[in-house]
């Protein structure tokens, strides 16, 4: 959905996202890239699946469901706390509002959808699946761009 967006917008296309991490992943690459790329648009989908980064002056610790080498105590941590629904909206809209401020902070326009858009799609889908038989089909894919186009024709 992201390049047929920048079909139709034009300019240089950046695709800042990282496959298997989640919004805090989104923040901190938008943070290192934004006195390099020249930002005039940000288009993000979020999704408030609980995948975490945190980092210490030794390491990156990602927490997610499909990470297998998360200490015991880690991962009591992340189901127990993490990973409930209430928390991840939570953190979430923390990095939705964190991102608009980065946006603004320099010059460009934000433009989000979360996967609740989703609800407002057909559920009798018979479009042509992804390889991996998990990710969004070429129909919820266009449905996300015609979306986002909305989100862009709104403000414009």
């Amino acid at each position: 959905w992201s390049y047929k967006v920048n079909e139709e917008v034009g300019g240089k296309f950046w695709n800042l996202a990282q496959g298997g991490c989640g919004i805090q992943t989104d923040y901190r690459l938008l943070l290192a890239w934004k006195d390099t790329l020249k930002i005039k648009n940000i288009f993000h989908y979020t999704v408030p699946w609980p995948r975490y980064e945190f980092f210490n002056e030794k390491e990156m610790i990602y927490l997610t469901p499909h990470n297998k080498n998360i200490k015991p105590y880690k991962w009591k941590f992340f189901v127990d706390i993490l990973s409930g629904e209430e928390y991840c909206n939570y953190n979430q809209m923390v990095y939705i509002n964190a991102i608009r401020g980065v946006s603004h902070e320099i010059g460009c326009n934000y433009y989000y959808l979360t996967d609740k858009i989703l609800d407002e799609f057909p559920e009798n889908d018979n479009s042509l699946r992804a390889r991996d038989l998990k990710h969004y089909t070429v129909g919820s894919s266009e449905f996300l761009y015609e979306k986002m186009m909305e989100c862009y024709n709104d403000k414009a």
